[in-house]
């Protein structure tokens, strides 16, 4: 890709991330070797344990001297808390990316032909579709007394994300029944198997309604212009495909969800940098830390705070990323009608459904005018191997399991 195709995100010209601070000084080269090491990891070659274990260990390593030395350059105690918790958390996402690269869950055969669904997959990151009259309608009726419960919710004022979705109980669980059911009979958990490289199926769900009194996805920074972009993001998790499903009638007035193909390749990311952006709104967030009150962020948006910010801003820039960066768009940038140009917009009655990568696939949904929207938020995860099951189950039952045995 030529280099004038890249997309920047122009932080430093930015009116709320304008702070004449100089960012930390790290070495360049140690970034570099970290990308390397993190791609040969993850370019699919399957490594033996000892080799995979020595690669890991010096990944670890070079992550270490890089927040080192950010470390070395910390003005107070609170630029080396956010450092602290960055690289906490970078650790734990770079573990499980490792993890998942390195091939667990149940292997599917390369060998079989491709179907259109995983040729979208692979070039666009997504594919659309239409669940059967027979599936909607049941999910419809199954789902009917938690919408109206939900109604009920939004009707009160309470219009936060948890307070307009269920994501658990007997009614999730039914719903996700019948999409296993439908996508396996249409040869979508097989596309997305064959993307993946391993058996997935649904795994979860989230029943969700979106209504005009609903604004958390409006920018919280005062003075500053709209974007087009507006809660434009990609996903924490490479690991789980997802896939947004209609319950009701989406038009462009209540929220349709949107993706922008092609947008992520062009950000141009180095492996750690990537990392970086997918954790960052994790830090300051737990209601033991140390940062939370000091912070202070506004509901949902990570960069709502100023002190925050002016931490973020002191990472180096071939380390600085947002994964949630649509709200960080300049109005009228070159950025923000390269992102606008790729937009692909979902439209469509209840059984309407889109099937993507997102952590892969710059996407948004909800930013509703009027009316409503009723969503299913479907996750794919790996079918666990026979092994994963047992260990999964009670300590009690392991040990009956080991006595049968001997």
């Amino acid at each position: 890709m030529n280099t004038t195709d890249f997309i920047k995100i122009d932080y430093e010209k930015h009116p709320a991330y304008e702070f004449n601070a100089k960012p930390y000084e790290v070495d360049l080269q140690k970034i570099a070797a970290f990308d390397r090491g993190y791609r040969q990891l993850t370019s699919g070659e399957k490594v033996g344990g000892s080799e995979f274990k020595s690669r890991c260990g010096l990944l670890a390593t070079q992550r270490r001297e890089i927040f080192d030395e950010m470390r070395s350059h910390a003005a107070d105690e609170f630029e080396r808390l956010f450092l602290e918790e960055l690289e906490t958390a970078t650790t734990v996402l770079l573990d499980e990316d490792l993890d998942f690269y390195q091939g667990n869950g149940i292997p599917v055969s390369t060998q079989v032909p491709e179907s259109e669904k995983l040729k979208a997959l692979k070039s666009s990151r997504c594919f659309w579709g239409q669940l059967s009259d027979e599936t909607t309608s049941k999910i419809l009726a199954t789902g009917a007394e938690a919408i109206g419960v939900l109604r009920s919710r939004a009707a009160q004022k309470k219009h936060t994300r948890e307070d307009l979705s269920f994501n658990a109980g007997k009614v999730v669980a039914t719903i996700a029944a019948l999409l296993n059911r439908e996508f396996a009979a249409a040869g979508i958990l097989d596309a997305v198997s064959q993307y993946m490289g391993r058996k997935y199926k649904v795994g979860g769900l989230a029943l969700e309604i979106s209504v005009p009194g609903a604004t958390w996805w409006r920018n919280t920074l005062e003075g500053i212009e709209q974007p087009k972009t507006m809660y434009a993001h990609l996903d924490e998790s490479i690991r789980h495909p997802k896939s947004i499903v209609y319950l009701s009638n989406v038009t462009a007035q209540n929220g349709p969800t949107s993706c922008n193909p092609g947008v992520y390749e062009r950000l141009d990311l180095n492996a750690l940098q990537d990392l970086i952006g997918r954790i960052i709104n994790k830090v300051g967030i737990a209601e033991n830390s140390p940062l939370k009150d000091y912070y202070g962020r506004a509901y949902h948006q990570t960069m709502s705070s100023e002190r925050f910010r002016r931490h973020f801003m002191k990472l180096p820039p071939q380390l600085r990323f947002n994964s949630h960066f649509g709200w960080d768009v300049i109005a009228g940038s070159d950025a923000e009608k390269s992102i606008a140009d790729k937009e692909k917009t979902m439209l469509g009655g209840p059984g309407t459904f889109i099937v993507f990568d997102g952590g892969r696939l710059l996407h948004r949904g909800g930013l509703l005018m009027e009316g409503e929207r009723i969503v299913l938020q479907v996750i794919f995860i790996p079918v666990p191997t026979v092994i994963q099951n047992i260990l999964s189950l009670p300590g009690r039952v392991i040990a009956k399991l080991m006595r049968m045995l001997k």
